[in-house]
């Protein structure tokens, strides 16, 4: 039933008389109206933590900072809200400001505190990279729910910041042991601490008394508040079994005196988590993130640490709960459950809960596919480092491998998994690591090459006509296919039904419809990706025919994310009984070598397809069972019986990956803008915004980032500029305009080489100069250049001239008529055959369209002497006045054999015969004659007359 709340019930309520019981209905229909909201929002019933709705409208606390600095990004964990605005990449500082709920109902707003810290960094020169501010951020939280001074410490982590600001101690927090942290971290890395009442940087030794003074003080009003808040809710609720205020347990609900009962809209969905939970998973091993979409589609929205939480909780089972409020333990009355959650399905839960903590619940098993082989940095080869055993606490001196790890914080979340060292890092190695997928694709792609060996194709062929155990099922990609187009004419069909809404003026629907969309596009894009992996693992007809080692090895290997156990396990134990291990060597051309080692073929002696075989067997009959990480290490042994990983059989060719490893050092620094400076188009790397270097990372993750290179290039007491001129050659660098001329000798190169591009110094060269100099990257603008020859005694226009008078040395000018290597007779007689500038005018040609005609190539002018118009030759113009299309390719051989202007037009005025008649090639041009021949004909008379001019000389 819809709740229609008319303007008529909205009167009886407000004229309602205090203390008189509401009219009659109006309650039940605003409970009503308030579970409608709550399931358009994604979430039936009230019970649980409700999603909440993004603000409508700005609120006064965020106002006036929104209309400064424009929009944000928005964070929400527990309530609390976190804004981040991003001002300048190029910027180190970041500043924060906090209000918590009681701040903002007394009226304080973010711009009264992050506004002194704008002015404070105006005032030091200092460059605001991010602001932060949180609302609704209680002082006393705890450091897990500091998400603001979390993203402080990621970008500190990642080189971006090395300058905080806050307005004062309180603003960072006001329980000590938080705070006392942070400041302790801020220490440690060396970043500066700025509080913009005080106006200077924090001195740790000099500040550490006022420090104390000042967060004592702010964690004693700390206290004060929590007892002034806390009495009341104590007394009335805590003491009496009805817990803390507000929200309680999903499933559950209040009513009238605060009791707590079963949400029954609520509660169906509670059963369906722990009865799925189990189900959603292909292997029965439990998935929450699964678990969580399959919530979705059945239209209830829930996170999924609050499913996890849920499948723990003994409440669901015997209704017994209880809160924690300042460390002290208050139990709640038991809630009677009608249908109650049985304790054995509850510990079943709970143990496949259990089983994926530990190493694995941050990397699951199979994430990377080398970690059960031995994976070496040929730097550190020689080298051991120290490891503690786990259990007796012993050292022992090791070899360090690299080894595939996750981590639990965000440090590494803007780039793909690595490969780094293990259990520690030598000096020699500093954060060296290896991008996982290019490593893994390597290895895998050497293995499929090794598959080619007819003997081993044969063994396999053998073994696997035997037992068809190998073949994996694949999905057929056609019903995926239907999936697909049913749920995006659904999508379509809502998104027609909502505008439609819109267009009568309802636009309540649309946080539900938002809602809706983003999970049908989430099935959409699991459901594609399951289809490219189908369509990937179908077998070809060579593959139908007859087994293929190759291809089945292919099938296996190159499975997508997302793989269950099972697949996982299949990749790890091929790779363990393929490879022995593998080798990572240093390269000097950007990139690294990989070395692979492997056992399957005994060495000096030829393939022994019983032996292959029996590897084969092994593996065959153990990738299908269930297995731990420690049960497939040294599972496969070679035919003496000593494990394969100290029997290499085989090494493969070293691989040359062009690729940059993770490494933060000043050689790593050059092999990155070396790989970039191949890639890149020329011009410059860096810059501000999106450079074309950070560009180029987002396809070559493993390149370094550029605060990252600056950070290194500081720290080596260089500049990036520097480093820069030191990796690359200074003439391929200047011609790429990777940096600019600092010398004459350098600036009368890329002088020298404008002319050759086709710059001119007619007059007004000087005022053209910036704009021919943007067309060509190795071109600096007027000023740059004059200055630096100022300061050498010189100028530009002094340098350019002599240039240009060298390259004119021996090129005597030829006009209409007279034979190569003959002087002219008289310049005026080029008037006859040619335009000026003024004559050019009514056809449309301007000036600043003849100097674009020019810059370009496709149109060229002669000077006479003692005359100041240019004169353009008719013959570069159709009879409808436009440039020929000949024309650039005539002046770019003219350029190439060293000829200039003149010479080509006394070729023009040669003759030749055509036809049966002998004309010029002047007049040629508008005759039949075709473009191949023309151009065949004046580019031999150039060779000629360029080989006159050498002989005479």
């Amino acid at each position: 039933m819809e709740v229609e709340v008319t303007a008529k019930r909205v009167a009886e309520i407000l004229l309602t008389p205090a203390g008189r019981p509401l009219p009659a209905g109006v309650l039940e229909d605003l409970s009503r109206a308030g579970d409608e909201l709550m399931s358009s929002l994604g979430r039936p019933g009230k019970g649980g933590r409700k999603p909440r709705r993004p603000a409508g409208s700005e609120t006064s606390a965020m106002a006036e900072v929104r209309k400064q600095l424009g929009e944000s990004v928005i964070r929400s964990h527990k309530g609390a809200r976190v804004e981040i605005w991003e001002l300048d990449e190029t910027g180190t500082t970041v500043i924060g400001a906090r209000l918590s709920s009681e701040d903002i109902g007394k009226g304080q707003n973010i711009m009264g505190q992050i506004k002194g810290g704008f002015d404070l960094c105006g005032d030091l020169g200092l460059k605001v990279r991010y602001v932060v501010a949180a609302t609704r951020m209680s002082g006393d939280r705890p450091q897990a729910d500091r998400m603001d001074l979390e993203f402080i410490r990621k970008w500190i982590h990642a080189g971006h910041i090395d300058t905080v600001v806050y307005r004062e101690v309180d603003r960072m927090g006001r329980r000590s042991g938080v705070r006392d942290e942070f400041w302790r971290f801020l220490e440690e890395t060396g970043t500066e601490l700025y509080f913009s009442t005080k106006g200077r940087p924090t001195d740790w030794d000099e500040d550490g008394l006022t420090l104390a003074v000042e967060g004592g003080m702010a964690d004693h009003e700390r206290r004060k508040i929590v007892r002034r808040t806390g009495g009341g809710i104590r007394q009335n609720l805590l003491d009496v079994g009805w817990g803390w205020p507000g929200c309680v347990r999903f499933g559950f609900k209040r009513i009238d005196g605060n009791a707590i009962v079963v949400d029954p809209k609520q509660w169906k969905f509670v059963q369906m988590a722990f009865e799925s939970y189990a189900k959603v998973g292909p292997t029965g091993r439990g998935s929450i993130s699964r678990l969580r979409t399959h919530m979705v589609k059945q239209g209830c929205r829930i996170s999924e640490e609050g499913l996890r939480k849920m499948l723990r909780d003994e409440i669901y089972v015997t209704g017994k709960w209880g809160v924690t409020v300042l460390d002290e333990y208050y139990e709640g009355n038991r809630i009677e459950i009608p249908n109650p959650i049985s304790a054995e399905l509850q510990a079943r839960n709970i143990a496949l809960l259990e089983s994926t903590k530990g190493r694995n619940s941050i990397t699951p098993f199979g994430t990377y596919l080398l970690n059960t082989i031995p994976v070496y940095h040929g730097r550190c080869m020689q080298i051991e480092v120290e490891r503690k055993q786990p259990r007796s606490g012993k050292i022992k001196r090791v070899t360090p491998q690299l080894r595939g790890r996750g981590y639990g914080d965000d440090r590494r979340a803007d780039r793909p998994p690595t490969y780094s060292h293990y259990p520690k890092t030598p000096k020699c190695c500093s954060r060296y690591s290896v991008p996982a997928e290019l490593l893994e694709r390597t290895v895998v792609d050497s293995l499929l090459s090794l598959a080619e060996s007819r003997e081993l194709q044969l063994a396999y062929i053998q073994k696997a006509s035997e037992d068809d155990s190998w073949d994996i099922q694949i999905e057929d990609p056609q019903a995926l296919d239907r999936e697909i187009q049913a749920l995006t004419r659904g999508r379509r069909e809502i998104v027609s039904d909502f505008n439609e809404e819109i267009r009568g003026g309802d636009t309540s629907a649309k946080f539900r419809v938002a809602k809706l969309l983003d999970g049908i596009d989430e099935d959409i894009a699991a459901l594609t990706r399951r289809k490219e992996i189908a369509l990937s693992s179908r077998p070809g007809p060579e593959e139908r025919d007859s087994k293929s080692l190759r291809a089945d090895l292919r099938r296996c290997l190159t499975a997508g994310p997302g793989d269950p156990d099972h697949l996982r396990q299949k990749k790890v134990a091929l790779i363990e009984a393929l490879v022995s291990k593998v080798v990572v060597h240093d390269s000097d051309q950007g990139g690294y070598e990989v070395e692979i080692f492997g056992h399957l073929i005994p060495p000096g002696s030829r393939i022994v397809p019983e032996e292959i075989s029996g590897h084969f067997e092994n593996a065959l009959d153990e990738i299908h069972k269930p297995a731990t990480k420690s049960k497939l290490s040294g599972r496969f042994v070679t035919g003496c019986g000593e494990q394969t990983n100290h029997t290499p059989a085989w090494r493969s060719e070293r691989v040359f990956v062009r690729e940059v490893p993770y490494e933060y050092t000043l050689d790593s620094v050059k092999k990155s803008i070396r790989f970039a400076h191949e890639k890149l188009p020329p011009g410059r790397m860096f810059g501000r915004g999106s450079s074309p270097y950070e560009r180029l990372r987002i396809e070559h993750p493993g390149l370094l980032r550029t605060a990252q290179i600056a950070i290194v290039c500081r720290k080596r007491g260089t500049t990036r500029d520097q480093v820069i001129r030191s990796a690359i050659d200074v003439e391929p660098g200047l011609r790429e305009g990777r940096f600019g001329p600092r010398s004459v000798e350098e600036v009368r190169t890329t002088i020298r080489w404008a002319l050759e591009d086709g710059m001119t110094l007619d007059p007004g060269w000087a005022m053209r100069w910036d704009s021919f100099a943007r067309k060509l990257p190795y071109l600096e603008t007027y000023s740059w250049l004059g200055q630096i020859l100022r300061e050498n005694g010189t100028s530009l226009k002094r340098v350019a001239f002599e240039i240009k008078a060298k390259r004119r040395v021996g090129q005597p000018r030829i006009v209409s008529g007279v034979p190569a290597g003959d002087p002219p007779k008289t310049d005026r007689a080029i008037l006859v055959h040619a335009l000026s500038s003024e004559e050019l005018v009514p056809f449309g040609y301007d000036r600043g369209k003849l100097i674009l005609l020019r810059q370009k190539r496709r149109l060229f002018r002669l000077k006479i002497e003692k005359d100041q118009n240019f004169y353009y030759p008719k013959w570069q113009f159709s009879t409808e006045m436009g440039p020929r299309s000949i024309v650039p390719e005539i002046l770019a051989i003219l350029g190439a054999l060293g000829l200039d202007e003149w010479d080509l037009e006394g070729v023009m005025s040669e003759s030749s015969e055509f036809g049966g008649k002998t004309r010029s090639l002047r007049e040629l041009v508008d005759e039949e004659a075709s473009a191949e021949w023309l151009i065949a004909q004046i580019k031999y008379r150039l060779e000629v007359r360029r080989r006159n001019k050498l002989d005479g000389s």
